[in-house]
């Protein structure tokens, strides 16, 4: 049965009023994980609120070795799977679950995901380094990189060319701010529309939206105007 919480106010000197409380049948959901070659691979599924993004019902499943993963106590309503592998960008899909029923669905994982390319200049045509690119989601939420996922593609980088450390520091750098010749590159992204905002020390922040493809040139390029 899925939970609800409701509040109640009780007056001094009143009888003690009658409550009644209507349990309402909870969903499940049997989602299988793919691989991006159609194998059936244990991953971890997370079922969310499509709004807020907190865990509904049991939360979350590790699956097995059938690619099964299993989330009970899902109430009514709209619920986002989303599914979670450290080889594989993450896929996500909204459906409508309905009380006491299953879901049955099939989540295919991405093998690199899409790419965006940010290339940062000047009204005079100079690369803008050192600029500071930030993601958003339609919603306002600010896209994060998963730092135990990605950050060992960075980190290999970082090692060639003779490092010896790689702290979050380097990686935060890594991923958000412009190379000398302005440009950035972010790599597995869910595809889809984004928010990119854009700052440097001495210029206006700047704001564009692009829509994100998979297999397409995702290339948005920003000028930045001197502050006041």
């Amino acid at each position: 049965m899925s939970e609800s919480p409701v509040r109640v106010r009780v007056a001094a000197d009143v009888p003690a009023p009658v409550v009644e409380l209507r349990l309402v049948a909870a969903a499940a959901a049997r989602v299988r994980v793919l691989a991006p070659d159609g194998t059936p691979i244990a991953a971890r599924v997370d079922a969310l609120h499509p709004e807020d993004g907190r865990l509904l019902g049991t939360g979350w499943s590790f699956g097995d070795r059938a690619g099964i993963h299993v989330v009970e106590g899902i109430p009514p309503g709209p619920v986002q799977f989303r599914a979670k592998h450290d080889d594989w960008y993450d896929v996500t899909t909204t459906v409508c679950a309905e009380s006491g029923r299953t879901i049955e669905l099939d989540l295919q994982l991405g093998e690199e995901g899409a790419v965006l390319r940010v290339a940062v200049r000047d009204v005079a045509d100079r690369a803008v380094a050192g600029a500071r690119v930030r993601l958003f989601t339609p919603k306002g939420d600010e896209v994060y990189w998963d730092l135990d996922k990605y950050t060992k593609l960075y980190a290999a980088r970082f090692f060639a060319a003779g490092r010896t450390s790689f702290s979050d520091q380097d990686y935060r750098h890594e991923i958000e701010q412009t190379s000398p010749e302005g440009r950035l590159e972010r790599r597995f992204l869910p595809p889809g529309e984004y928010a990119v905002v854009v700052s440097a020390e001495g210029y206006r922040t700047e704001r564009r939206s692009v829509s994100v493809r998979l297999e397409t040139e995702n290339t948005v390029e920003i000028v930045l105007l001197r502050a006041p």
